[in-house]
């Protein structure tokens, strides 16, 4: 039904989180995931559609592989720079190098490493946690990454948009110091969600 809608709205991809997708990929409910997630893929591209996961609950490269495994051309990865810290599952840089050609978009976010086992990593500004964003976006430039740029940051109020606005800029400041087209970042729009504001940079 999700495919169906995007369809009648005219959109690229819809993006999902795919859960905790089992590391071992001999274990059998992996084996599943990859068999159920090409029928959804193979549905969405019979619908001109591509489909795209949301990195952070697993590792780079289980992520990666199971996008190989699929074997489908239509499958992408909404990169968010912060997940893969809060989740514990890998470094936001060494994410981008994996992920490589497989990035569709990027979620702008920023966090620190959890030191509770029971708890998630802590989201903070843009520049204030482990997300190297001058190194991650020569990363995507070297890959050939075109897509868009979304600030998130999920607390609310007027502190939120404060961070947004801080973070636009510092962001925006990477791409020139990196001699990515600035020119390209052309919309600017804020959608208010029950959780958070997302501002769109743009595209590089």
């Amino acid at each position: 039904q999700g495919a169906d809608f995007a369809k009648m709205l005219g959109v690229r991809a819809i993006i999902t989180h795919l859960g905790f997708i089992p590391e071992n990929p001999t274990d059998k409910l992996y084996l599943d995931v990859v068999q159920k997630v090409r029928e959804v893929a193979q549905y969405c591209s019979d619908l001109g559609l591509e489909f795209w996961f949301e990195s952070g609950q697993e590792t780079p490269v289980t992520l990666k592989r199971l996008i190989e495994d699929v074997q489908m051309p239509n499958l992408g990865i909404n990169f968010d720079t912060a997940n893969v810290v809060l989740y514990g599952k890998g470094n936001p840089l060494d994410s981008a190098e994996i992920f490589g050609k497989y990035v569709k978009n990027l979620h702008a976010k920023d966090g620190l490493y959890p030191t509770d086992p029971r708890k998630l990593g802590k989201e903070v500004p843009i520049g204030q946690g482990k997300a190297d964003f001058p190194k991650i976006f020569r990363t995507l430039k070297e890959n050939n990454f075109n897509g868009e740029i979304i600030i998130e940051r999920e607390i609310s109020g007027p502190q939120q948009i404060k961070d947004i606005e801080q973070s636009y800029t510092y962001l925006a400041q990477c791409l020139k110091e990196i001699n990515l087209p600035i020119a390209k970042i052309k919309t600017m729009h804020f959608e208010n969600t029950n959780k958070n504001l997302q501002q769109s940079v743009g595209r590089v």
